[in-house]
C-alpha cells in the first residue's frame, strides 16, 4: 500500500520538475495528510518502512530514501546518492553523486557529500565540511567546520576532524585522534590513539601519530615516522624518520615528559612542561634551576644523550 501521492505543488529545478508529497497513511511520526518535501518521482522515496522527505527538502534524479531515512529542512539529495537506515539528511547539506548516507548517521549544516562517499554507523558530518571521492566517515567519527575528506581516506572510531583540516589520498584517523586548524593529513599516513594534530601541522607519506602525541605548529612528519607515546613535535619540526626524535618521561621533580625534535633548520628543539627552547637553552635552564641537585643530574644526562643520539657538536 502507497504511503504517499504527488500533489499539484510542484518545483522547477535544474529543469527537472519536482512534486510535494501527501502522507496517505500514518506511518512513524507521520500522519495521513501531513505534506511533506519535494521529490522526482516515487523512486527517490521507498513507500516502505517510516522513510519520508519534510519541510522544502528536494529528492531527484536517481536518488534514493529508504528504510526510515528522514531528508529534511532545506536539503537535497540528488544523482545516484542513496540515503537509507535510520539516517538523517537536513539543514543546507547536499547529498549526490554515487554517495551513500546510512545506519545513524547525520548530515547536516551546508555539509556536502558527494563522489563515492560514504557516511555510516554514528558519524556525523555538519557545517561547512565536504566529504568525496571514496572516502569513509564511520562509526562516531565527526567531520565538521570547513574540514574536507577526500580520495580513498578514512575517518572512523571517535575521530573529529574540523577546522579546516584535510585528511586526503589513503590517510586515515580512528580511535580518539583528533585533526584540526589547517593541518593536513595525506598519503598513508596515519593518525589514531588519543594523538592531536593541528595548526599547520602536516603528517603525510607513510608516517603515523598515535598514542597521546600531539603535533602543531608548522611542523611535519613524514617518511615512514612514527611519532607516539607522550611525544611533542610543533613549532618547525621535521620529523622523516624515528630517529628525528626522542621523547623521555619521568623526569625531574614533577616526573614530566621531555620531547626533543630535529627543526627544518636543523637545530634540535626541546618541549618539556611549560619550556619551548632550543637544547642549549634548555641546559641553561636546567642548570639555573636545579643547580647541583638529583634532578639536574637526571636532566643533564639525558641531554647528553640527546647529543649523542642527534650527533650535536660540543
Amino acid at each position: 500500500m502507497k504511503k504517499y501521492e504527488l500533489t499539484e505543488e510542484t518545483k522547477v529545478i535544474g529543469g527537472k520538475t519536482l512534486f510535494r508529497i501527501r502522507a496517505l497513511r500514518s506511518f512513524g511520526d507521520i500522519k495521513a495528510g501531513d505534506l511533506g518535501g519535494f521529490i522526482e518521482n516515487e523512486r527517490n522515496l521507498s513507500h516502505e518502512g517510516n522513510a519520508w522527505v519534510s519541510g522544502d527538502a528536494r529528492v531527484d534524479g536517481d536518488a534514493r530514501v529508504d528504510g526510515d531515512a528522514w531528508v529534511g529542512g532545506d536539503a537535497m539529495v540528488c544523482g545516484n546518492a542513496w540515503v537509507s537506515g535510520d539516517a538523517r539528511v537536513d539543514g543546507n547539506a547536499r547529498v549526490g553523486g554515487n554517495a551513500r548516507v546510512d545506519g545513524n548517521a547525520r548530515v547536516g549544516g551546508d555539509a556536502r557529500v558527494n563522489g563515492d562517499a560514504m557516511v555510516g554507523g554514528n558519524a556525523q558530518v555538519e557545517g561547512n565540511a565536504w566529504v568525496s571521492g571514496d572516502a569513509r566517515v564511520e562509526d562516531n567519527a565527526r567531520v565538521d567546520g570547513d574540514a574536507w575528506v577526500d580520495g580513498n581516506a578514512r575517518v572512523d572510531g571517535d575521530a573529529w576532524v574540523d577546522g579546516n583540516a584535510q585528511v586526503r589520498d589513503n590517510a586515515m584517523v580512528c580511535g580518539n585522534a583528533w585533526v584540526d586548524g589547517d593541518a593536513r593529513v595525506d598519503g598513508n599516513a596515519q593518525v589514531g590513539g588519543n594523538a592531536r594534530v593541528s595548526g599547520d601541522a602536516r603528517v603525510e607519506d607513510n608516517a603515523r601519530v598515535d598514542g597521546d602525541a600531539r603535533v602543531d605548529g608548522d611542523a611535519w612528519v613524514d617518511g615512514d615516522a612514527w611519532v607516539d607515546g607522550n611525544a611533542q613535535v610543533s613549532g618547525d619540526g621535521l620529523i622523516n624518520s624515528n630517529n628525528d626524535y626522542l621523547c623521555e618521561k619521568g623526569l625531574g621533580s614533577h616526573n614530566r615528559s621531555a620531547s626533543f625534535f630535529k627543526c627544518k633548520d636543523g637545530h634540535i628543539h626541546v618541549l618539556c612542561g611549560c619550556f619551548d627552547g632550543n637544547l642549549d637553552e634548555f641546559e641553561n635552564k636546567v642548570k639555573e634551576e636545579h643547580g647541583n641537585s638529583k634532578y639536574a643530574k637526571e636532566y643533564l644526562g639525558f641531554i647528553e644523550v640527546v647529543k649523542t643520539h642527534f650527533e650535536v657538536r660540543q
